[in-house]
């Protein structure tokens, strides 16, 4: 094991490049974060000094000064890296295929608009579905979200007086029927 000084040694000598092959290493930064791509190489550098230290007996300090050591110490780094791609590369053709929703470009925000093709049937149809029963109230609104996105706020929650206008429902039978929505909603995604 090292002390903590010795490992702020070793930062201060190969930190630069843990930080440099850790934006080399890209793909879905789901996966493949630039911060933990900066704890797997510094994971592996830990075990780098500990596997050194076996094979040579050498300490911590004749380790830093020892050329064959640096040049361990990089390849080991690397390595991983590379392994590292070699699974993200995998999983490129995948990725690939997904299209960004936004993105910023020269520093303006874009926003992709781009038919949703996946769903071969009626919105709403495929809404309705996950009901075991409606009722026309629930139907005309879940109708209204599929074909009217609109009605929806940037959080994604139902804006009541646009849905009340555009279905003609009272407010006593609109909130009725999106209560009636929700509590469904949650019962079949949150278990309840």
């Amino acid at each position: 094991m090292i002390t903590d000084k010795e490992w702020e040694q070793y930062l201060g000598k190969y930190g630069g490049l843990i930080n440099t092959i850790a934006k080399k290493i890209s793909g879905d930064n789901m996966l493949a974060s630039h911060e933990d791509n900066c704890s797997d190489l510094k994971i592996a550098a830990l075990k780098s000094i500990q596997g050194f230290n076996r094979k040579t007996g050498e300490t911590f300090e004749q380790m830093m000064q020892n050329p064959l050591f640096d040049k361990y110490t990089k390849t080991v780094l690397w390595h991983l890296k590379n392994s590292k791609g070699v699974k993200l590369t995998k999983r490129m053709s995948f990725i690939n295929k997904m299209l960004p929703m936004h993105y910023t470009h020269d520093g303006e925000d874009y926003v992709n608009e781009f038919a949703d093709v996946s769903s071969a049937g009626d919105p709403s149809k495929e809404m309705l579905s996950l009901f075991d029963t409606t009722s026309n109230d629930m139907d005309l609104i879940i109708s209204l979200i599929a074909s009217d996105p609109s009605v929806l706020n940037d959080s994604g929650k139902l804006k009541i007086a646009a849905v009340q206008e555009k279905t003609g429902l009272t407010i006593h039978a609109t909130r009725r029927a999106i209560t009636s929505i929700e509590r469904r909603l949650n019962k079949v995604y949150r278990n309840e």
